[in-house]
């Protein structure tokens, strides 16, 4: 995380974040209902590939995992406190509270802490978050899915990232195991006990390649706006 490539991508994204916030304070009106999909997904599935799709197909502010994790971790305090600042005073003391009654005694340093308060920040505003646990905190957004059978992630993996198939087969593994450990513990850390994986969407991309599973998530996304709407 320490390359300027990845330091201005992540100043960038959140410049464009406050700009968007100040104008809608600028622009009063009828306030259009946010669009906020979470994609959790598979390491070799081309989650992220999509998620860079439908960002760009919405023309939504995509957070990627490893924004999340600055922005979530002491050392991104400062981005997260300027992100926070840039809310209104209702919108401020209405995450302060909640973050802070679900959590209980947690210390307000810690990344299981500033992560929620990171992502319900987010959410004041359309965004596309992929990865972070994001499906467990965010009741009011699309929930979406992406996975694939072993095969066909370690074919992704040699493909996309020219690496060998015992490699790519170690790193599967390791991550399925990390990702699992973490969405686990931070349920429990935020007292959710079931119901980890309840998505709207689960897409398998053993059939459908990272085109047709965009195109199904933005028409399953259209259906649940018309349904929240109704």
């Amino acid at each position: 995380m320490s390359s300027q490539f990845t330091k201005k991508h992540i100043e960038d994204v959140i410049s464009k974040y406050i700009s968007t916030l100040e104008n809608k304070t600028k622009k009063p009106g009828a306030e259009k209902p946010k669009q906020i999909i979470t994609i959790s997904r598979q390491k070799g599935s081309g989650g992220r590939i999509i998620a860079e799709d439908l960002a760009a197909k919405l023309n939504i502010t995509l957070w990627g995992k490893q924004i999340l994790e600055v922005i979530a971790d002491q050392s991104g305090w400062d981005y997260q406190a300027e992100m926070f600042d840039a809310l209104d005073e209702k919108a401020q003391n209405i995450i302060e509270t909640f973050v802070s009654d679900f959590m209980g005694k947690a210390a307000k340093d810690s990344y299981f802490y500033l992560l929620p308060k990171a992502l319900y920040v987010i959410a004041q505003n359309d965004a596309i978050l992929l990865g972070r646990g994001a499906h467990l905190l965010l009741p009011n957004a699309f929930h979406v899915h992406i996975k694939a059978c072993f095969e066909t992630r370690i074919k992704n993996m040699m493909k996309y990232e020219q690496t060998s198939e015992k490699k790519a087969t170690a790193t599967l593994k390791k991550n399925d195991k990390e990702r699992d450990s973490f969405t686990k513990e931070f349920a429990n850390k935020i007292g959710i006990k079931d119901k980890l994986y309840n998505f709207d969407l689960e897409i398998s991309t053993d059939r459908y390649g990272t085109n047709e599973a965009t195109s199904i998530i933005l028409h399953g996304f259209d259906l649940y706006k018309k349904l929240k709407t109704a």
